[in-house]
């Protein structure tokens, strides 16, 4: 019980005292000043800007696709050719048994593009496409999935494969 008083003995209480003009001055009284946008090890936060492009809904509708999170998300229902819209950030989801087989899944010219094959047996005997993207994502997370997808990983594509 000592600890505790000995403990309060070493801290200063005031009250009464205003909480500082807000503008970042270091007078008595004042909260900490204000932050200058990087983190305590001086590194920027890596953040999104708030100008950068989100999913819009009036591009991204329809029965296979919806707005999640600011993603386009696409759920391709059959073989066929889908796409990303333009100027937004597009993922497919292959979630189902054999979802997306002979399907070809095409990032267009979507700001970021990525596909998520975690259904089992799932993007078989298809395509993924990175379209203008750098880099594009194809992730294989399913029993047996992307087993015939395996030339977008080879590095004669600009798919990354997790």
């Amino acid at each position: 019980m000592w600890w505790a008083v000995l403990a309060l003995a070493a801290c200063k209480f005031t009250t009464g005292q205003p909480m500082g003009s807000g503008d970042g001055s270091s007078s008595p009284g004042s909260d900490a000043p204000m932050s200058d946008g990087h983190a305590l090890d001086g590194k920027p936060i890596d953040a999104p800007p708030i100008d950068a492009p989100t999913c819009d809904p009036t591009t991204c509708h329809g029965g296979d696709r919806s707005c999640v999170d600011g993603v386009c998300v696409i759920v391709p229902d059959a073989t066929g050719t889908f796409t990303c819209p333009d100027n937004m950030p597009c993922r497919f989801d292959c979630l189902a048994s054999n979802a997306c087989d002979f399907a070809t899944l095409d990032c267009g010219n979507a700001t970021t593009c990525s596909a998520n094959c975690a259904g089992a047996n799932s993007c078989q005997q298809g395509s993924f496409n990175c379209g203008n993207q750098d880099t594009c994502e194809l992730i294989c997370r399913g029993p047996n999935a992307c087993q015939l997808y395996a030339d977008n990983c080879n590095g004669t594509s600009k798919a990354s494969c997790l």
